[in-house]
């Protein structure tokens, strides 16, 4: 049984087409790579699963249940998580302070103060920030703060976990980092993920399955041994004839 359903979904902002008709599942412990160039419109489709953005049209199932126009916040509780593409955390925080935030509103847990610290602590050091968990988060370098937001999202106890480019911007060995980091992740968590990257490499290291977005439409869907040789993927994402 799927774990996330999407049918039909459309977006338009105003005469602009960002999603037309998009059909995709995601099963219970699967990763799934969303793969696509600038504007094909992989990140509208990430809002409007998390609920940070209305569809035109369709409709959002997450278990057995329609999610469509649900706030991020219940979304979020309801078992979904997401990373953003521009790293913002509460920059006056510590790093610690930026982890209780997301387990204090992003879960249905209520612990006390020293519960909280405790997990806190836990995350980060699942992430490899627990030596910095004192440090203001403005202090972090890049690499750094992309890990603090995957903490932010993992701390919410989801099932179901958006991962938006966390990859952008670190050099290649950060990166092969964090591909190590998801591994792990993977493994320690009941998760299923949905990954937006652009090095290709790396999505297909991770993703069971990918799905290719082209001009707001899904043109392949398959395994990412036959994805990245597929001669349509091959012309409209790196431009082969």
């Amino acid at each position: 049984m799927s774990l996330l359903t999407v049918r039909g979904i459309a977006k338009s902002f105003g005469g602009v087409r960002a999603l037309g008709s998009v059909d995709l599942h995601v099963q219970q412990g699967e990763t799934l790579g969303l793969m696509g160039s600038n504007g094909a419109g992989k990140t509208t489709l990430f809002g409007i699963i998390a609920g940070h953005i209305r569809p035109t049209s369709g409709d959002v199932w997450f278990h057995d249940r329609s999610i469509r126009g649900l706030s991020p916040d219940k979304v979020c509780r309801l078992g979904i998580a997401r990373t953003f593409q521009i790293v913002r955390p509460f920059a006056g925080l510590t790093v610690r302070e930026n982890v209780e935030i997301a387990l204090l509103f992003g879960s249905k847990s209520r612990d006390g103060q020293d519960i909280l610290s405790e997990k806190a602590m836990t995350v980060l050091a699942e992430v490899g920030l627990e030596a910095h968990a004192g440090a203001l988060a403005a202090t972090l370098t890049l690499s750094a703060r992309k890990r603090l937001e995957v903490a932010r999202a993992i701390a919410t106890d989801p099932e179901l976990l958006l991962l938006d480019e966390v990859m952008a911007g670190l050099n290649p060995r950060e990166g092969e980092d964090m591909v190590e980091l998801i591994k792990q992740i993977k493994l320690r968590r009941p998760l299923s993920i949905v990954l937006v990257e652009h090095v290709v490499k790396a999505l297909t290291a991770l993703s069971d399955r990918i799905v290719v977005l082209h001009q707001g439409e899904i043109i392949v869907d398959g395994l990412p041994s036959e994805v990245v040789r597929h001669p349509t993927v091959r012309s409209a994402y790196f431009g082969d004839e």
